[in-house]
C-alpha cells in the first residue's frame, strides 16, 4: 500500500519561469473626454480576446517547454501565445484549437507568412480534440486562459476533465482567468452587476453574486481530477487612469458592451434605452482623470498525477524496506 505522503505521488516540479515585472511597451494615448473607440472608417476596433488585451502583462510562461514535444492551446483566438510558443521552441509541435473560424484563418496566415512548420490551428472544441484520437499522443502542456465565456458552468466539469485526460501523466495544465475589474466607478459598478444579472438568467453565472466566480473554482475541479497544483498565482492589473492598460481596457469593454446588448436584452431585465444610457457613463467614467480600477487574474500549474509511475515507485520502496 502507498502512504498518500510519499513523494511518488508529487510529480517532478517543473523549471519555473519568473513573473515578468518589466512595464508594458503600450504607449498611453491621450485621451479626450469625448474619445470613442472607432477607426478611421467607421469600423470598430475590436479587441476580441482578453488574453491578446493582456498580453504585456501576463507572462508568456509560467514553466518552461525545453524538455517538451507537443503542446494544446486551448481556445487559441488569434494564436499569439501558440505562435509565440512555436518560434520560441522550433523543436516543439504546437496545435491551437478555437471554435472562430475566423481566428483560426488568421493565425494559419501568421504562421504560414512566417514560416513556421511546427504549429497548425483547428476549428475545433476540446470534445473534437479527444474524439479525433489525441489521447493516443498526449500533450505535454495544455494551456488556456480566460475560457470563461466559451463555456457553460455545467460544461465545466466534464471539460476539465477532457484537459485532463489530454495531457500526461506528469505534464502541466496552465490555466489562467480574471475576474471582474473592481472600480470607483457607479456606472461601472451597475454595468457589471447588470451583465452578471443577465448571466444568471442564461445560466452562465459560477457565483450568486456580481464576481464571475470561476477563479474560486479552478483548483477543486483540478485537484478532485487528481491534479497537483504546482504553481497558484494571483496577481493584480491596474486599469486605473494614467496606467498603460486604461485605453486597452476601454477598448475592451466599449466591445464587450456591443456584444452583450442583445444578450442581455433578451433577458428582459432591462429596455434598450436603459442599457445604452448605463454604456455610456461607463465609458465615460472610465476615461475620467480620477479612474481607478484593478482587475484580478489566477494563474494555476497543475499536473495530472502519473499513478502508475507512482506505484512503482511505492513497490520499490516497499521492496527496499522489506
Amino acid at each position: 500500500m502507498i502512504s498518500s505522503n510519499s513523494s511518488a505521488h508529487r510529480p517532478k516540479y517543473p523549471r519555473l519561469i519568473p513573473l515578468s515585472t518589466s512595464p508594458t511597451s503600450f504607449s498611453l494615448s491621450n485621451l479626450s473626454p469625448n474619445f470613442s473607440p472607432v477607426g478611421p472608417k467607421g469600423e470598430v476596433e475590436r479587441t476580441q480576446h482578453l488574453g491578446e488585451l493582456l498580453s504585456d502583462t501576463l507572462p508568456d510562461l509560467l514553466v518552461d517547454c525545453q524538455d517538451f514535444h507537443r503542446v494544446l492551446d486551448v481556445a487559441s483566438g488569434k494564436g499569439s501565445w501558440a505562435l509565440n510558443i512555436a518560434r520560441n521552441y522550433p523543436k516543439l509541435w504546437v496545435l491551437g484549437i478555437d471554435r472562430h473560424a475566423q481566428y483560426v484563418e488568421q493565425a494559419n496566415a501568421i504562421a504560414v507568412n512566417e514560416g513556421l512548420p511546427n504549429i497548425e490551428f483547428l476549428v475545433k472544441d476540446i470534445s473534437e480534440v479527444k474524439d479525433a484520437g489525441y489521447q493516443q499522443r498526449l500533450f505535454d502542456l495544455v494551456h488556456l486562459q480566460f475560457i470563461v465565456g466559451e463555456l457553460m458552468p455545467a460544461q465545466l466539469p466534464i471539460f476539465t476533465q477532457t484537459l485532463v485526460e489530454l495531457c500526461k501523466p506528469g505534464g502541466y495544465i496552465v490555466w489562467t482567468e480574471a475576474e471582474i475589474p473592481i472600480t470607483n466607478s457607479p456606472a461601472c459598478e451597475r454595468f457589471s452587476a447588470l451583465l452578471s444579472k443577465s448571466l444568471h438568467y442564461g445560466r452562465r453565472a459560477f457565483n450568486p453574486g456580481v464576481a464571475l466566480g470561476i477563479t474560486p473554482l479552478m483548483s477543486s475541479w483540478l485537484r478532485a481530477l487528481h491534479c497537483h497544483v504546482v504553481r497558484d498565482i494571483a496577481y493584480p492589473i491596474d486599469l486605473s487612469a494614467g496606467t498603460t492598460m486604461r485605453p486597452r481596457f476601454l477598448y475592451y469593454i466599449h466591445d464587450l458592451g456591443l456584444q452583450m446588448r442583445s444578450f442581455v436584452l433578451n433577458t428582459g431585465i432591462c429596455q434598450p434605452e436603459e442599457y445604452d444610457k448605463l454604456f455610456d457613463e461607463a465609458l465615460r467614467d472610465i476615461q475620467s482623470l480620477t479612474f481607478a480600477a484593478v482587475c484580478y487574474i489566477r494563474a494555476l500549474v497543475c499536473s495530472p498525477l502519473d499513478f502508475k509511475a507512482a506505484a512503482i515507485a511505492g513497490v520499490v520502496a516497499a521492496q527496499k524496506q522489506a
